[in-house]
């Protein structure tokens, strides 16, 4: 019994702390049929971003944030930093590229989605 109550707290308090840290908005890479990246917003690259953020230069870090979490544009971030436009959309597209990087090499994201998947998995037990 005390085993079962551990588990549910446990449990809640796993969901609790991932709606704390994960944002829901973001945005991911698509390629255009020239080739060049088209961001789009997806859940996938703020849990990216929330995880390697740290490997970052500080310029594409703060264009990333204002990008992801404050959903401004290429030309408003470009504007408020007094440069050009494509550069900023270079800076925001080697930032996403470093952190797609890191995660193909160490895969921490899709350890979290496994223990995610494990834990709801334990949910759907103790509900039963």
């Amino acid at each position: 019994m005390l085993t079962r109550i551990f588990l549910v707290f446990f449990i809640k308090t796993v969901a609790i702390i991932k709606k704390m840290c994960y944002n829901v908005f973001v945005k991911l890479k698509c390629f255009t049929k020239r080739g060049r990246m088209k961001l789009v917003k997806d859940e996938q690259m703020a849990k990216l971003f929330d995880l390697y953020q740290n490997i970052l230069t500080e310029t594409q870090k703060v264009f990333l944030q204002d990008f992801i979490y404050r959903d401004l544009t290429l030309s408003e971030i470009a504007e408020n930093n007094m440069i050009s436009r494509q550069a900023a959309s270079d800076a925001i597209n080697k930032g996403i590229a470093r952190i797609y990087e890191m995660e193909e090499k160490i895969g921490f994201l899709k350890t979290i989605t496994c223990l995610e998947e494990q834990i709801e998995k334990l949910e759907r037990k103790v509900k039963l």
